[in-house]
């Protein structure tokens, strides 16, 4: 949370229920719809996370906490009926309170743009592909673009770019007002 603070000038507004299974199946069972791959979930609209974390994953479970927790705090300051969130500010910004992908989530990440191999940054908007080294490649990337982001400007810029993505601006209008570029460039 202090991270999250630091980042992008947020707290919680509230008490967050966190409920842990022992697996990531059992959590999976919990939840319909959620691709193969998924560990976790977060409800901001009822400031509820779960998460499988099965014995020996205990690292990649504080990390994953960070993770929602992330995704909890945004969704409730940006939340409206009408808008949704572009899915790489999302995933990205969860990645960087997590810590980033790591020496091989970034080596993954240099390999596709070595081969010219990454997704356009439009198509990260909605969902996240099903193929889980795809989904990988596409949360590194997001990781890499909000990072970007993050050094070019400061935690208040952040937060002005969720604010004007909330009030129902697009990717593009909120960039090019904070950043003076769209999604293309």
């Amino acid at each position: 949370l202090r991270r999250i603070d630091e980042l992008i000038d947020l707290k919680p507004d509230g008490m967050i229920d966190l409920y842990l299974y022992a697996s990531y199946e059992d959590m999976r069972d919990a939840v319909l719809y959620e691709p193969g791959w998924t560990g976790g979930q977060s409800y901001g609209e009822h400031n509820i996370i779960i998460l499988g974390i099965p014995e020996g994953a205990e690292n990649w479970g504080k990390g994953a906490i960070a993770h929602e927790l992330m995704h909890n705090v945004v969704d409730r300051f940006t939340f409206s009926c009408l808008v949704r969130i572009p899915t790489w500010v999302h995933e990205g910004l969860a990645v960087v309170s997590e810590g980033g992908p790591g020496e091989e989530g970034m080596a993954m990440l240099q390999r596709a743009i070595d081969r010219n191999n990454i997704f356009p940054l439009r198509s990260l908007g909605g969902g996240f592909p099903e193929d889980p080294d795809k989904a990988e490649l596409a949360y590194n990337q997001s990781y890499s673009i909000v990072d970007f982001l993050i050094r070019r400007g400061d935690a208040a810029r952040m937060r002005s770019l969720l604010e004007l993505l909330g009030s129902g601006m697009t990717a593009d209008e909120s960039l090019q007002k904070l950043y003076g570029f769209n999604v293309d460039g």
